[in-house]
């Protein structure tokens, strides 16, 4: 306890502690905290989906008929067919034979990448044909990719290289050196630090030429890029092209989980393998209700998106003729570069004693002097509420020196 200790104390003598709001009531796009409301701009609530009235009706009915949790393994006596029914539905929206939902899209990332990459029989307890030796699997990341992916590398027994941000280059350098291993490539579909695109054309075209695998982590894409909301894939045309498309259901879904979709084999594997999946409860089931009801919205309500597109071009806009750096963002992640740790946190305390409700993202979830504000829009924001967030941005950046 004296190392925890001194590293708490060290952290807020330092004010490198995270200002961590009590939220009230969530009346978004405004959030209610100490009985005042704050114009939220850090939600991933991006369709505004989580106090939908049709899909708060639907967890309540939820609710009535399942109670509020499975209680157990879904191997034992929590798989209810509600999930079965949710993990068809996420098939057929991404286009693919078969989906899995996991608890959490952190748990999903978790469980999945080690029960792809690890042998599965290490010990030759199982006597299991052919093998897999933990040297000869490879696992290829993009150095920004979320630390859920790290996480689900680091625990993996499998080699990790990280490849430089969207560097086709540095990857295939990669893929050519360690040509016979059996290889998994895997990155962020939308980054959530900076809000761009990963270059998913070219990483498949590369998978396909040195006989890798591919796995995209689509949290931020899915719902909200492409025609129908499928995500990062359909966005850039190459629907089913991605052996494995992770997704959450916590973002422009409006719920918690996470959920793995791809083939018919890959599914009946990750039930086999995955641990994150096996050993412990499932999504409640009125979270469940609730994520069937959004999907069919998002399918049936295109004026979502929309909404949510037109926000984006106005922020961004407003932004870029104040003179902020919002570096490469492609989508409804729009980063304010400062720099500074401390500018960076002064930064956000001013915009919230102005009421608007935007943390400073800094060291070590970004590099040391890439500290920023993180905004996202919703579908729900109005012109005026945008238009005014501008106006204290504006004097926010003035005071600061940032624009």
């Amino acid at each position: 306890m004296k190392l925890i200790n001194e590293i708490l104390q060290y952290t807020e003598a330092h004010d490198l502690y995270p200002d961590i709001r009590v939220v009230d009531a969530v009346p978004y796009p405004n959030l209610v905290i100490e009985g005042k409301e704050y114009l939220c701009f850090c939600s991933n609530n991006y369709l505004g989906l989580s106090i939908h009235p049709t899909v708060k009706r639907a967890a309540m009915e939820g609710i009535q008929k399942y109670g509020i949790g499975t209680c157990e393994s879904r191997f034992i006596a929590g798989n209810i067919r509600v999930l079965e029914e949710l993990e068809q539905e996420l098939a057929k929206f991404k286009g693919r034979d078969a989906s899995l939902t996991f608890a959490t899209g952190f748990l999903t990332n978790l469980g999945v990448i080690p029960a792809i990459m690890d042998n599965p029989d290490p010990f030759g307890i199982y006597d299991i044909p052919l093998p897999i030796n933990d040297e000869d699997n490879l696992i290829i990341s993009d150095f920004l990719n979320h630390q859920s992916i790290r996480e689900g590398c680091r625990i993996s027994r499998a080699q990790v290289k990280n490849y430089i941000h969207k560097d086709m280059n540095h990857l295939e350098k990669i893929l050519k050196r360690y040509k016979d291993k059996r290889k998994l490539i895997i990155t962020d579909g939308v980054f959530s630090m900076d809000g761009d695109i990963a270059p998913l054309a070219d990483i498949i075209r590369l998978a396909r030429t040195y006989d890798a695998m591919v796995m995209v982590d689509d949290a931020h894409g899915t719902g909200v890029l492409g025609e129908n909301g499928k995500g990062t894939a359909e966005y850039l045309g190459l629907e089913g092209q991605v052996d494995i498309e992770m997704g959450t259901l916590s973002k422009a879904i409006g719920a918690i989980g996470g959920f793995v979709a791809g083939s018919e084999s890959l599914i009946k594997y990750l039930k086999l393998r995955s641990s994150s999946f096996i050993y412990t409860s499932a999504i409640p089931p009125e979270q469940a209700c609730g994520i069937l009801a959004a999907l069919k919205l998002i399918q049936a309500e295109p004026s979502l998106r929309e909404n949510l597109w037109r926000n984006v071009r106005r922020l961004k806009a407003g932004l870029a003729s104040l003179g902020f750096n919002i570096v490469n963002s492609e989508t409804q992640i729009i980063p304010i570069i400062i720099g500074s740790e401390q500018k960076c946190v002064d930064a956000s305390r001013y915009l919230f004693e102005h009421g608007i409700l935007a943390p400073a993202i800094k060291y070590p979830v970004v590099k040391k002097n890439e500290s920023r504000i993180r905004l996202t829009t919703i579908a729900t924001h109005t012109e005026e509420q945008i238009d005014k967030a501008l106006d204290i941005f504006s004097s926010m950046g003035k005071k600061f020196s940032i624009i």
